[in-house]
């Protein structure tokens, strides 16, 4: 009884939804974010557009998406949602540290029932935010070969694991992550190539006249 009560979320989320009730809301889920990602191009929207579903199916304590910030080679929070959100903007997490940075390392997923069972926990986390973290399933957001980040939920392993079609719902939410996030990454791209040359770094003629007119 002790332990349900660790995880009364999860519990409830799991005792509403019928098998067919929850197949057809993941189908939704998914229309509604293949539909985003053709009809915008706000990557906010969209990337939080993916956190709120994580929420409505999954049910962790706090979620966040890490981003990685290649120059030095570490983790940073780009969303958090719980609790403990606002204390981990300014957090940063070294690759290979801790959870989130052994998933971004290794492009792997991890489930951890246990973390004071797991020596790759991070718990200096926990002293910056004041929570306590007893599970973590942690997803790398990758693109190709590439890991962009890492989708990390606390708290939401159940007394009877974590379903696998919870798994495979939260990595394919993170696939669609990494669509958004390279679609971005390209329209950036483009928008930098309209006002310098890719060749020289100059700015362009047309954006050279604009800014000595400005």
């Amino acid at each position: 009884m002790e332990e349900v009560k660790q995880f009364p979320a999860v519990e409830r989320r799991r005792n509403v939804a019928t098998s067919s009730e929850r197949e057809k809301g993941e189908v939704a889920v998914f229309q509604e974010l293949g539909k985003a990602l053709t009809s915008s191009l706000q990557l906010d929207q969209v990337l939080r557009t993916i956190m709120e579903k994580i929420d409505e199916f999954l049910r962790p304590d706090n979620w966040s998406l890490l981003l990685l910030d290649e120059e030095k080679q570490e983790l940073y929070f780009e969303l958090a949602v719980g609790k403990a959100s606002q204390a981990l903007r300014d957090v940063r997490i070294k690759m290979g540290q801790g959870i989130a940075g052994w998933v971004a390392q290794h492009g792997e997923t991890v489930v951890v029932p246990d973390t004071s069972k797991d020596t790759r926990f991070f718990s200096k986390v926990d002293e910056k935010t004041k929570t306590e973290t007893q599970s973590i399933v942690a997803v790398p957001v990758r693109f190709r070969d590439t890991c962009l980040g890492v989708i990390e939920l606390i708290n939401c392993v159940g007394p009877s694991g974590f379903d696998p079609r919870d798994l495979k719902l939260l990595e394919a939410l993170s696939d669609f992550a990494a669509i958004a996030l390279e679609n971005a990454r390209h329209v950036k791209k483009i928008h930098d190539l309209t006002i310098r040359d890719d060749c020289t770094t100059l700015y362009n003629a047309r954006n050279m006249s604009f800014i000595l007119e400005t």
